[in-house]
C-alpha cells in the first residue's frame, strides 16, 4: 500500500547478458548454434556466424568453454566452433585465467585429428585477427601522425601467445605417440599408420612454418618419429624442415653470441 507501481524498478532479464551486437535475438541465435554444435554437426554457414560473433564478443564463449563436456563434444562434433571458443577464451583475460587451462587439458586427454584441427584452426584464426590488427593499426597510425591506442593493442595481440609452450609440447608429443602406438598392439594397420603419420606432420609443419611453434619447442620423439616414418613423403619434409629450422637457430644464436663476445672485448 501506498507504493505506485509505475515507479518500481522493473526486473531486466536481459541484464548482464553478453550481447552478439545490438539485439537480444542476435546473442539467441549464436547462443543457439553454440548449443547445438556440442550435439551435433553444424552447417558450414552457421559454424563461420558462430566464429564471427564469438570475434565480436569474446564473452559469449561461456556458453560452451563452461563445461568441458560440452567443449569436448563441440571438437568432435565442430572443430571450427570449437576453435573459435578456444580463440575467445584465450583472448578475454579473466577466461583464459579460470577456463583456458581445462580446455586445454580437454585437447590434450583426447589427441586426435578433431583436436589437432581444432589447435590448428585456431592458430589460423589467430593470425588473421594480428594481421587484421596490425593493418588497421597502421593505417590509424598513419592518419593520426603517432602511435595510438589501436597500435599499443596490435601490439599486445602480436606479443601474446595463443597458447602456452607447456600446453603445446606435450600436445605434440602426443600426436606423435598416437601414431607409433597404431602399430605397437593398437591394432593399426600400416597405411592407417601411414595416414596418421601423414597427418600429424601436416599438422606439425603447419605449426613450424607459420611460426606457432619453434624447434624448440619440439619434443625430443619427432625426430625419431620423422625417421621411423621417412617412407612417408610429409614425414621426410618434416625431418628437412627441423633440421633447417634448427640450423637457422644456431646461426641466430652464434650470431648473437659473437655480438655480445664483440661488445665485452670493446668494454660496453
Amino acid at each position: 500500500d501506498g507504493y505506485d507501481d509505475a515507479k518500481l524498478p522493473l526486473w531486466d532479464e536481459t541484464a548482464g547478458v553478453p550481447r552478439a551486437d545490438a539485439s537480444f535475438a542476435s546473442y539467441s541465435a549464436t547462443r543457439a548454434i553454440l548449443e547445438a554444435a556440442a550435439e551435433v554437426p553444424v552447417a558450414p554457414m552457421r559454424q563461420a556466424a558462430a566464429a564471427a560473433a564469438l570475434r565480436r564478443n569474446p564473452a559469449l564463449a561461456g556458453a560452451v568453454a563452461a563445461r568441458a563436456d560440452a567443449f569436448l563434444k563441440t571438437t568432435d562434433r565442430n572443430p571450427p566452433v570449437a576453435a573459435a571458443v578456444l580463440l575467445a577464451t584465450a583472448r578475454v583475460p579473466s577466461a583464459r585465467a579460470a577456463r583456458l587451462p581445462a580446455l586445454l587439458g580437454v585437447l590434450l586427454e583426447n589427441v586426435g585429428v578433431h583436436a589437432m584441427e581444432v589447435v590448428a584452426k585456431a592458430f589460423e584464426e589467430s593470425r588473421e585477427e594480428r594481421l587484421k590488427a596490425q593493418t588497421e593499426a597502421s593505417e590509424s597510425g598513419a592518419a593520426e601522425g603517432g602511435a595510438s591506442k589501436d597500435d599499443q593493442n596490435a601490439s599486445r595481440l602480436s606479443a601474446e601467445p595463443l597458447l602456452p609452450a607447456t600446453f603445446l609440447t606435450p600436445f605434440m608429443a602426443k600426436c606423435v605417440r598416437r601414431c607409433v602406438d597404431h602399430g605397437e598392439g593398437g591394432g593399426g594397420s600400416r597405411a592407417k599408420r601411414a595416414s596418421a603419420a601423414r597427418l600429424t606432420c601436416m599438422f606439425l609443419q603447419v605449426l613450424l612454418r607459420e611460426r606457432h611453434a619453434a624447434a624448440a619447442d619440439l619434443p625430443a620423439e619427432v625426430e625419431s618419429f620423422c625417421v621411423e616414418f621417412m617412407s612417408v613423403k610429409e614425414a621426410a619434409d618434416l625431418f628437412r624442415l627441423v633440421k633447417s629450422l634448427q640450423r637457422e637457430d644456431a646461426r641466430v644464436a652464434n650470431g648473437e653470441d659473437a655480438e655480445r663476445g664483440h661488445h665485452l672485448l670493446r668494454g660496453e
